[in-house]
């Protein structure tokens, strides 16, 4: 849910050549180094792997980020104290 005065950015990523990817819509970085980026979205944490990944820039102000290097991997992945993602038994035996 969205909070009162809180404006939703929109959401989106463009990679070209695997080499450079764009991403709007980022609420905070999570964890980096040259072959993970972890970062939180307005849809969801996302996990960037890849070889030689740098952060060329980060606007939180904005939500923007912008990452150099070979990138093999996008993909989101739940948060880490969230329910959603784990199977029942999970939930049930924590």
């Amino acid at each position: 849910m969205e909070e009162k005065g809180q404006v939703r950015k929109k959401h989106q990523f463009i990679l070209r050549n695997r080499e450079l990817l764009l991403i709007d819509g980022v609420t905070h970085v999570e964890s980096f180094d040259e072959n993970e980026i972890t970062i939180g979205t307005d849809q969801g944490n996302m996990l960037i792997k890849g070889e030689e990944l740098n952060i060329k820039e980060l606007n939180l102000e904005n939500g923007n980020l912008m990452v150099q290097g070979l990138v093999s991997t996008i993909e989101y992945v739940p948060d880490p104290g969230s329910s959603k993602g784990r199977s029942f038994l999970s939930r049930l035996f924590r």
